[in-house]
Parts: structure tokens; sequence; C-alpha cells
């Protein structure tokens, strides 16, 4: 069953709305300019880098990169937050959820300041605490009150639409959704799966999902939208141990969020474009964004 709510995923995020296209959408430039983030290291930007870092390949081709640049637009990014209770007999992450995500805030803070931010939780429904346009102080203050004790089903789905809505208004190119769950039920169902995948494409953000997952903990049914939105989008996938491990993994994010690059390519404009594949000399991995123009 989940590999064929996969594909029919897959097959959605193939039609992306006209601010997130795909390179298949794109009639022969003899130019491309893509927006790509670095992947970095917990609080270690990827910074310095130029067009000889960036090696660019059009299906079996090899590009010519005719420039690269550290991004300086405006970026946004939509914070999501489970707030379920945890299963009987285990005690809520408090503490550890929101020191991780003030050490997120502070990482975006230094490392890309202007960002703007918002805070979601989706503990039974997607509860926007402090949205893009609240002074820093109260978003301070709504991270220091995250309080995962929510006796009810989690609604990641949910908050996955309705933060895509509001980035829809932010500047392009970059915004960008973090989420973290702690393994909760999801309450979404497969419509909203579907939703959530369109919502999140049409939006033109990168996604970057981190589930906390204890040994002997199965998969949820929102992975399937979770592993595919986050590689289509451009952002990442990755998983905690415990809560313990998540302030590594979110200043991780905010290191990557801030080493965002626009990169152009030259191409022959009489061949159809093909799919793209870019990696850096510095050996970080890279990932592209729906940004291309």
């Amino acid at each position: 069953m989940r590999a064929l709510i996969a594909a029919a995923l897959a097959a959605v995020l193939l039609s992306l709305a006209p601010e997130a296209r795909s390179f298949s959408d794109i009639q022969h430039p003899n130019r491309l300019t893509v927006l790509v983030t670095v992947l970095a290291n917990p609080g270690a930007p990827v910074a310095g880098l130029t067009a000889a870092d960036f090696v660019v390949r059009e299906g079996s081709a090899t590009r010519e990169v005719i420039d690269a640049s550290l991004s300086d637009e405006p970026l946004s990014v939509a914070m999501l937050v489970d707030t379920v209770k945890p299963p009987m007999g285990s005690q809520a992450p408090v503490r550890d959820i929101r020191t991780s995500f003030a050490a997120f805030v502070v990482a975006i803070r230094a490392h890309a300041p202007g960002t703007a931010l918002s805070l979601t939780e989706f503990g039974g429904a997607p509860v926007t605490v402090a949205d893009f346009d609240v002074p820093a102080e109260k978003l301070d203050f709504a991270v220091a009150r995250i309080y995962p004790n929510l006796p009810s089903d989690a609604k990641l789905l949910e908050a996955l639409d309705d933060a895509s809505t509001r980035l829809r208004a932010r500047p392009m190119p970059r915004r960008a959704i973090v989420s973290v769950d702690l393994h909760s039920v999801e309450g979404g169902d497969e419509a909203m799966m579907t939703r959530a995948a369109k919502a999140v494409s049409a939006s033109g953000a990168t996604y970057w999902a981190i589930s906390v997952r204890g040994p002997g903990q199965s998969a949820r049914r929102r992975d399937s939208v979770l592993d595919a939105v986050t590689k289509s989008s451009g952002g990442l996938r990755v998983f905690a141990a415990e809560a313990a491990g998540l302030e590594t993994l979110l200043t991780q994010v905010a290191a990557s969020l801030a080493s965002q690059y626009v990169v152009t390519f030259a191409r022959p404009s009489s061949q159809p474009v093909a799919p793209v594949t870019m990696d850096c000399r510095c050996g970080n991995r890279v990932r592209l964004s729906p940004m291309i123009r």
C-alpha cells in the first residue's frame, strides 16, 4: 500500500505550479539559472564558492558554469512542530524541543540576518502561534512555550498545506519549510496526503523534515509524503533516534539554508532540456531547489 501511495505522489509531483517549474517545462534556452542548497555541517555555512566549484551535468553532458554566487534574496522559513502527547509511559521531550528550536532560530539569525520566521504547532490542528510578521521577541516567546502534550492525532499534513499557502505570499525564491515530528499518529487521510504534496510543490519551498523515531518504531503513513516532497523540493529527510539529537540536525538545516547559491550554466539552445544534476568540488552534497529560470 505504501508503495502505491508513493507512486501516486510521485505522479502528482511531476506537475508543478509555474513558480516551481521542472526542467522539462523549459523550452530550449541557451542558459539556465538554478537556486541550489549546498548541504552544510552544523554551525558552519558553506561560504566563498564560485563557478569553478560547481559541476553541472545535463543528462550525460557536462555544462559550462558561467556564474555562481551566494544568494542575497530574502529568506522565509515556516517552522512546524509536533505537540502531540507521547504514548503512555513516555515523557514529553519539552526541554529538547524548546532548546533545539531556539538553537535553530539563533543559528538562522546569525547566518542569514533578516530571515522571516514563523512557528506552527500541529497537535490536533495546525495553529500558527507566531507568523512571519511578528517581532522577534514574540517568536522567541512562542518557541520557549512549545509543549508537546495534546491528547490527539497530529495534523502535520494539514500544517504543510497551511504553511505552503502562507509562504506563497512571501518573496521568491528562498522559501523553506522545516518540520519536526515525534512519531505521532497522523490524522490526515490519503486525500490530504495528495493535497499537502501539491501545496508544497506549488509554494516553491524547499522542505526539510526531521522525524524522531526510537528503536523498533515503524514508519508512519505520512512518511510517503515527507520522503517524496523533501526529495522533489530540494530539501532533506532525516531522522533522530531521540529528541536530544534534534539540535544538531536543526542547526545543520540552518547552516544549509544559509548556503544557498544561484548557479547559472550554459547549454545548447537547439536541444531540449534534460534532467540536471549538480555536484560541488568542495565535497558537500548539492540540492536543486524548484527555482529555475
